[in-house]
C-alpha cells in the first residue's frame, strides 16, 4: 500500500501514533525540507484510498533545509503526543510542535 504524499515532498523520517485520541493511528512524516505532514485513514487503513495527507504548517518552513528524525512525546505533559525533531543547517536547535487536539 502507498500513502500518497505532497508533491515536492521528500521524507526522511516517519513516526507512528495516535495523535488525536481516536484510536487510530496517524502517520507524521519529517521531509528534508518543507512543512511537516501527517497523513490519516477513514474506513479500512489497509487501502489507500481512504488516507489523507495534511501539512502541519510551521513558521519559515521552507527555509529549514534538514530536519532530522521526528519523535512523538507528551512533552507538555498535557496528555497528547506532542512532535519533537531537530535541524542541523541555521542553528535552530529542537522544534516542538505542541499537539492542539486537548
Amino acid at each position: 500500500m502507498l500513502i500518497k504524499q505532497p508533491c515536492g515532498n521528500f521524507p526522511k523520517g516517519v513516526a507512528i501514533l495516535d495523535l488525536d485520541g481516536d484510536s487510530k493511528n496517524e502517520v507524521v512524516v519529517i521531509p528534508k525540507k518543507g512543512d511537516l505532514w501527517q497523513a490519516s485513514f477513514d474506513g479500512d487503513a489497509s487501502k489507500s484510498e481512504n488516507w489523507s495527507a495534511t501539512p502541519i504548517k510551521v513558521p519559515g518552513a521552507m527555509t529549514r533545509m534538514k530536519m532530522d528524525n521526528v519523535y512523538l512525546v507528551d512533552i507538555d505533559g498535557d496528555g497528547d503526543q506532542d512532535i519533537a525533531t531537530t535541524e542541523e543547517n541555521g542553528g535552530w536547535g529542537v522544534i516542538w510542535f505542541e499537539n492542539p487536539s486537548k
